[in-house]
Order: structure tokens, then C-alpha cells, then sequence
């Protein structure tokens, strides 16, 4: 069986893919009004609360992009270079550490995030308005999705349920704390979506291709937040309750299919 999308008309996959496209770029435009920022803005600190785990992910991304050392943390050029404002004792103290006792290679955090934004610095610039400008993509992606998701769950009914709760969760679940902050649990939702999304839409295929790709997105999940391997023991259960039978052979060929991916 080939994926769920293969069986619906062309017109269709047409309405759906204008539709998530639609919604995406409305998301984005109007994310992107709402939270313009200011030259003032652009420090880690001004307007985000506890920031010991997003000054981590902030000194991987910078010594990525301006020193090419990763994964390092600390301070490897003087401090006002990685623009950091914040008077909170918490803050001052974690940093002193750093100022003290000199940069330091670590892998206590996924490399995935911190890459991504480094890698987003090199390209455009070192500003942590772009931190905010790929929030706010993350953020219109995971709400252009939501009408493809609700389709290929529920047919009309879920399309329809889908454009809801996009438009809901833009009028009432966006807020300044996804889009202000460096944090990888917003990119960890993103990936999250492109997971489910791509398993929803392979179920019930039996070609490994489609699960090399899932094994693929399932690896970047495990770069992102290493506790998204327990998939693979859901999709293990999965198989073991539709082929009670014959468990081991669907279900070694479509999970070594995905560890191959995730490879």
C-alpha cells in the first residue's frame, strides 16, 4: 500500500495543499507584525525570565557561528559580544562561572537547536532578531500543518477542525514567551509535528522507503531531544497488536527500515 495521500483526488491534495499554504503564510505575517522588534531587543535577557538553559544554547550557537568551535560554552571573545543583559543574581552568578574559569567543550545539551541557530547567524547575521524571525517560522509551520494533520486523522471533518484550531491557537496560543525566548522546546514541538505528521500519513504503508524517511525525521527528533526514541517502543506495540501473529516479520522490516533512517 502506497501513503494515505495516493488514494485521495487530485483536487483534493490540490484544496489541502493551498489551504496549509494559505494558513502558513497568514501565520507568518501576522506573527511577524505582531511582534516586531527594536535595536533595544536584540539582546539575550531584556525581556525573558530564567535564562540558564537559553544562555547555553545561545553560547553553543555563538561560538558556532563567529569562533566555528562547537560544542563549546563560555565566553571565547569579550562579553559584550554576545550580548547578554540581565541583573538577575542567577544569571550573574552562571555567568560568572563562565568569565571565571574560561570556555568549556560539553555535550549536556542536543547539538540540533544550537546548530540551527548558528548556522542561521553565519548565513544572515549575528542578531538575535533572527532567533525571532525563526521562532515565528517554527511557530506558522506547526500552525500550517495543523489543517493537513486534521485531514489525514478525520477526512473533512478533521480539515475543517484543523483551520479552527489553527486560527484558535494564532488569535490565543501564541505569546511572547515562544516567540522571545531561545529554547528548544518550540523547535522540539516543530519537529514533533513533522514526525507525526509524516507517520500519520505513511500508516498503513507497508514499503520501507517511507519509513527510512520517518527513521530519518525520527533521528533529528533524537538530536533535538534524545527522549523521542521511545517511538520506536510505540511503534514496536503498534505492530504487535496489528500482527499479533506474525509480529517479527512486518515488524522488523518497517523498524529496521527507521533505524536505518535514523542512522
Amino acid at each position: 500500500m502506497g501513503i494515505i495521500l495516493d488514494f485521495i483526488n487530485k483536487q483534493t491534495k490540490l484544496l489541502i495543499l493551498v489551504s496549509c499554504i494559505l494558513v502558513f503564510v497568514g501565520a507568518f505575517a501576522s506573527l511577524n507584525n505582531k511582534y516586531k522588534s527594536s535595536a533595544a531587543d536584540d539582546y539575550i535577557g531584556r525581556n525573558e525570565g530564567d535564562l540558564t538553559d537559553m544562555l547555553d544554547y545561545h553560547f553553543l550557537a555563538t561560538n558556532f557561528a563567529l569562533a566555528n568551535q562547537f560544542p563549546l560554552l563560555g565566553y571565547v571573545f569579550d562579553t559584550g559580544v554576545y550580548k547578554i543583559h540581565s541583573n538577575k543574581e542567577v544569571d550573574v552568578l552562571y555567568l560568572d562561572i563562565y568569565k571565571n574559569n574560561g570556555p568549556v567543550t560539553t555535550f549536556v545539551r542536543p547539538p540540533l537547536y544550537p546548530l540551527a541557530i548558528g548556522m542561521m547567524y553565519k548565513i544572515f547575521d549575528y542578531k538575535i532578531y533572527y532567533t525571532q524571525r525563526f521562532n515565528i517560522f517554527l511557530l506558522s509551520v506547526i500552525i500550517g500543518l495543523m489543517p493537513f494533520m486534521g485531514f489525514i486523522t478525520w477526512q473533512a471533518r478533521g480539515f475543517i477542525s484543523g483551520i479552527a484550531g489553527a486560527l484558535i491557537f494564532l488569535l490565543l496560543g501564541c505569546n511572547n514567551f515562544l516567540v522571545n525566548t531561545m529554547d528548544v522546546e518550540l523547535f522540539t514541538t516543530f519537529i514533533f509535528f513533522i514526525i507525526t505528521s509524516i507517520a500519520l500519513l505513511i500508516r498503513g504503508s507497508d514499503k520501507p522507503f517511507y519509513y527510512l524517511i520517518l527513521g530519518f525525521t525520527l533521528g533529528l527528533g533524537m538530536l533535538t531531544k534524545p527522549i523521542i526514541m521511545f517511538i520506536y517502543i510505540v511503534y514496536a506495540i503498534h505492530f504487535a497488536l496489528k500482527y499479533p501473529k506474525l509480529f517479527f516479520l512486518p515488524a522488523l522490516k518497517r523498524i529496521a527500515a527507521m533505524l536505518i533512517g535514523t542512522a
